[in-house]
């Protein structure tokens, strides 16, 4: 009797031996370009250009979009990039079968298929610019951002609690107060500054004083907390950590919510870094990953912005335009001692 082994266990073999041999490696032969990952809320497509480069494209729930970049060598059958956009580059081992793509990191192996139906890599993603850049310094967890119509108003994210005034005629901080309630959120409306609270329960919004420096008032109980703030139209909005979007009337003291979205921290909420802003009925998400903007009309991304090396920590409307409290890092560099640290006026590409 001919015993013959399982293909899957044939392929891993295969890639173990590819893994081993650091030279004089087969080349390997891309019969595509573009490769095609179904993704358990969307999909994951690799273009393999000829200059060597590899770029990543990716679509998630509520039509979020990522794209990230590598290189691959196909002399040796390797190629370095990242699987999701937060995740750190890995390099992997290329086999190919058929119409499948197999990538190998040395624990688990990943497969792609021949694209059928390529994506608009060209508006893929966004670029945004940065322009009228003010420095914060090198150092500092300046987080979230709102604006009185004036003044600029930035919440850190550290133990230390504090609140920033930001003059946007000094285009400098001016003042801060040292803040009871830890959190990140910030909105303005009904003419008071509204702060939340992640370090107690029950769960609430505070108007705050600043030249007072004091709360002066209190939301009702929230059943779940605020952790991303702005004011429009009179009204706090904010999102929940749950995925709410709700809106705080100060004058009824009521909150009525707007929208759901399960799942989305998923996408959102990296790195600790997240504000919102809302223009008409278009509603700005600022977080590590970039900048995205969602029609609230359909509950649904339509553009994702990126810019490399930069995290946009705060962002919010003044004046028709937006600005946004941003870290810019050297060459990728996580160290927040390698960062400049802005206040700066952001467009949209």
């Amino acid at each position: 009797m001919q015993f013959k082994l399982p293909e899957k266990l044939l392929l891993i073999l295969l890639i173990s031996i590819l893994g081993a041999c650091k030279k004089d490696k087969t080349p390997v032969t891309l019969q595509s370009n573009v490769w095609e990952r179904k993704e358990t809320f969307g999909s994951s497509y690799i273009y393999f250009l000829p200059n060597g480069n590899v770029s990543q494209f990716t679509s998630f729930l509520y039509n979020f979009h990522a794209k990230s970049y590598g290189h691959y060598s196909s002399s040796n059958g390797q190629v370095e990039l990242t699987t999701s956009p937060s995740s750190n580059v890995t390099l992997y081992n290329i086999a190919i079968s058929g119409d499948t793509l197999y990538l190998e990191d040395g624990a688990n192996i990943t497969y792609y298929t021949k694209a059928t139906t390529p994506p608009d890599t060209a508006n893929w993603v966004r670029n945004l610019t940065l322009s009228d850049k003010h420095l914060l310094g090198h150092y500092g967890q300046y987080g979230s951002v709102e604006t009185d119509g004036t003044d600029l108003f930035i919440r850190t994210y550290s133990s230390t609690k504090r609140l920033y005034r930001f003059s946007m005629t000094t285009h400098q901080i001016e003042d801060s107060v040292t803040l009871v309630q830890s959190g990140s959120g910030t909105g303005y409306a009904g003419g008071g500054l509204w702060i939340n609270d992640l370090s107690a329960s029950p769960y609430r919004l505070f108007k705050y004083n600043y030249v007072a420096a004091s709360v002066v008032n209190n939301s009702p109980v929230l059943t779940n907390n605020a952790i991303a703030m702005t004011g429009s139209g009179g009204k706090v909005w904010l999102l929940t950590t749950n995925m709410e979007l709700q809106t705080f009337d100060p004058v009824t003291n009521t909150f009525e919510t707007k929208a759901s979205f399960p799942y989305l921290q998923y996408f959102l909420v990296g790195g600790g870094f997240l504000d919102i802003a809302l223009d008409g009925n278009t509603l700005y998400f600022s977080t590590f990953q970039g900048l995205m903007a969602m029609d609230l009309t359909t509950n649904t991304f339509t553009s994702t912005y990126f810019r490399p090396n930069t995290f946009i920590t705060g962002i919010t409307k003044l004046n028709g335009e937006l600005w946004a409290t941003v870290i810019e890092t050297q060459n990728g560099s996580s160290s927040i001692s390698n960062a400049t640290i802005s206040v700066s006026k952001i467009t949209l590409n």
